[in-house]
């Protein structure tokens, strides 16, 4: 078992998740974009392969949801789309933000 506390509407409150549920969970990985057609990005990111969903929580911001089973390289896989589009993005990150765990979650 993992436990982590995370603040939810300012109360903290033990989230626990099961090494189960990790291995099998869809992961996230967070692009913080320069200027982009948003439209654009959302769909060619939407037809990668092993994508579950794409968020634009905020602007030149997106959120990927992914299957690791159906795509274990998925950073190589958006690097590549972001190339091939001449794309430009200012972070890549594993998960998704602080701020989208607080503020944005469903």
């Amino acid at each position: 078992m993992l436990t982590d506390i995370i603040a939810r509407k300012g109360i903290l409150k033990p989230e626990t998740i099961s090494f189960d549920e990790q291995q099998s969970a869809t992961r996230f990985i967070t692009l913080q974009m320069e200027g982009c057609p948003a439209q654009e990005v959302m769909a060619k990111l939407q037809a990668l392969e092993g994508v579950v969903k794409v968020n634009n929580p905020q602007k030149n911001e997106f959120i990927v949801e992914y299957n690791p089973d159906l795509q274990p390289s998925m950073d190589q896989q958006l690097m590549q789309c972001l190339s091939a589009n001449r794309w430009h993005y200012r972070q890549f990150s594993h998960g998704k933000t602080l701020e989208e765990k607080l503020f944005f979650s469903d």
